[in-house]
């Protein structure tokens, strides 16, 4: 198997901070919708919807803006913000266990929400190779994978002991502190490649119209970020409402979607980790990569919408996981599309798009479990599927041969 190219361990440090981000937010995941259940009854799945929606629009604010201001200021210090400022629910819940509480600073979390985008930009900035990012941008997304197979587990089982959750919720915001102090101290202050134009004598556009005009200027970007849009509306729409679905459906235990989270995890860190350098080394392309994760995506929403024993959810999870290499494909295209000077931009821009259907994929999913739960309690999961089953029309115009100067200004 090919092996990565290490320019720079600061790059081994940005993905610890990235994985720390994500396991904090993944230790009370399993927990969480059971507190969720007993605060707001029958109205659970809108709550999360509308929270949702909102940290969506501050989420595509701050990516349209943080991801652009960190080719002028430097990766770190928007490091900083960003991964601590996304996580500052789940350290909430050490002071309090009020859920409306919860709900709200999850929805505000939403201005900080750009550490994905930060973080693909400085492994552009040090990775040179245009063939080695996809590798990089596949052991990020193993980063999630990673914590969906820590984090819910660990949680569960913490929460299953005399004291309940409150030894879990009371280390929380010493792992922020901790992760705060991991970027301080070992992310390196400026990622920019030698040679580059840092734009510190330029003044950043108002609220990221630098970006949209990125956008508005290179077809490819566009074209990605339908595609990016298409897939995480039923990706989000899954995350938001399945445990809740399944525990309210079909009788699932905190324990059963702990498990379900975790195999899902572990399918998607195998897939990113080994499966995305073990397909560009057999020559399938970026656009290969999506397209293969797009067909396990649409597989584990017909799954889900047509399951009805514990042993399907748990093999579509598996197929879930399976549709985490779509992302890195996705970024290692964009990473082609937009200048050194641009990454930031053009990957906040992407997860931008991932933020607003962050929280349209969850409303989405809850406007049809509303009008069909009661003949079709599946149908969002069929809807998603096929969605995706359009998106995949959509990779077959994707260029792959890098900048375009005309397009991209």
């Amino acid at each position: 198997m090919p092996k990565f190219s290490v320019p720079n361990s600061g790059v081994l440090v940005v993905l610890a901070v990235l994985l720390g981000e994500y396991i904090i937010m993944a230790l009370p995941r399993a927990v969480i919708p059971k507190y969720q259940a007993a605060a707001f009854g029958e109205d659970v799945i809108t709550v999360a919807a509308v929270t949702e929606a909102v940290k969506g629009v501050f989420a595509l604010i701050s990516n349209l803006t943080l991801g652009q201001l960190s080719d002028s200021w430097g990766r770190k210090t928007l490091l900083l913000i960003t991964a601590t400022g996304t996580v500052l629910p789940q350290a909430l819940l050490a002071f309090s266990d009020n859920m409306w509480a919860y709900q709200v600073a999850l929805a505000l979390s939403g201005m900080f929400a750009a550490t994905w985008s930060v973080t693909l930009a400085t492994i552009t900035d040090l990775e040179p190779e245009d063939t080695l990012r996809m590798r990089w941008f596949g052991l990020a997304m193993s980063c999630m994978a990673a914590s969906l197979i820590i984090g819910p587990g660990i949680g569960a089982a913490v929460c299953s002991g005399p004291q309940g959750c409150t030894p879990l919720f009371r280390a929380l915001p010493y792992l922020v502190a901790g992760n705060a102090a991991l970027i301080a101290v070992g992310v390196p202050y400026d990622t920019l490649p030698k040679g580059v134009d840092d734009g510190s004598g330029q003044k950043p556009a108002v609220l990221g119209m630098g970006t949209i005009a990125l956008f508005r200027g290179s077809s490819e970007l566009r074209l990605l970020g339908c595609i990016t849009a298409f897939y995480f509306l039923p990706v989000y729409g899954v995350i938001s409402t399945l445990l809740v679905y399944l525990h309210r459906t079909h009788a699932f235990a905190a324990s059963d979607g702990a498990m379900l989270l975790s195999l899902m995890g572990i399918t998607a860190m195998v897939s990113c980790t080994l499966g995305v350098p073990l397909a560009q080394s057999r020559g399938i392309t970026p656009a290969g990569t999506v397209r293969a994760g797009l067909c396990s995506l649409a597989t584990s929403l017909l799954v889900f919408g047509c399951g009805t024993r514990r042993l399907h959810f748990l093999g579509g999870g598996v197929a879930l996981g399976g549709a985490f290499v779509t992302m890195p494909g996705v970024n290692a295209l964009v990473s082609l599309s937009a200048l050194p000077t641009e990454q930031g931009a053009a990957q906040g821009g992407i997860n931008g798009i991932k933020a607003v259907t962050e929280g349209l994929g969850p409303l989405l999913f809850a406007a049809i479990f509303a009008t069909a739960s009661e003949t079709i309690p599946g149908a969002p999961f069929l809807v998603g599927a096929l969605l995706v089953l359009v998106t995949i029309a959509l990779v077959d115009r994707v260029a792959t041969s890098g900048v375009k100067e005309t397009d991209v200004k």
